[in-house]
């Protein structure tokens, strides 16, 4: 139900298709090993979807609302997403990262992540 709105989106394929990023999630194991999953980045003006980059299989879907944080350290895009009282990190690196970062800027900027980045001169600036 949670990602009805992105699946929807879906079907405007000719235009979310200018939107798909290739990338590497880094998860870290529960012994404490980072591990790297492929992942193409479905980005629209409604949220985030995760991909499985070969078989295009839904991972996880992000709505604007549940952007909690966002930015870009170290050529790598970091992302907190869920509620104040559960949250998770999600980083990815790609090296399609300058336009990845570029994508979400416009097509999520009604989110409270990027809403919080502002407009002035600390615009680019990482709050995470």
């Amino acid at each position: 139900v949670v990602y009805r709105f992105l699946l929807d989106e879906l079907q405007y394929l000719p235009t979310f298709a200018a939107n798909f990023f290739y990338s590497e999630q880094q998860i870290t194991t529960n012994k404490g090993h980072v591990e790297t999953l492929p992942t193409m980045l479905a980005i629209s003006w409604r949220g985030i979807l995760l991909l499985e980059e070969k078989l295009y299989t839904i991972r996880q879907g992000i709505t604007i609302g549940e952007l909690l944080t966002y930015g870009v350290k170290d050529d790598k895009i970091l992302i907190v997403v869920g509620t104040s009282i559960k949250h998770s990190k999600l980083i990815f690196s790609s090296w399609q990262t300058p336009y990845i970062d570029e994508c979400i800027r416009l097509c999520c900027k009604d989110s409270p992540a990027i809403m919080a980045l502002g407009k002035g001169n600390n615009a680019d600036q990482t709050i995470i």
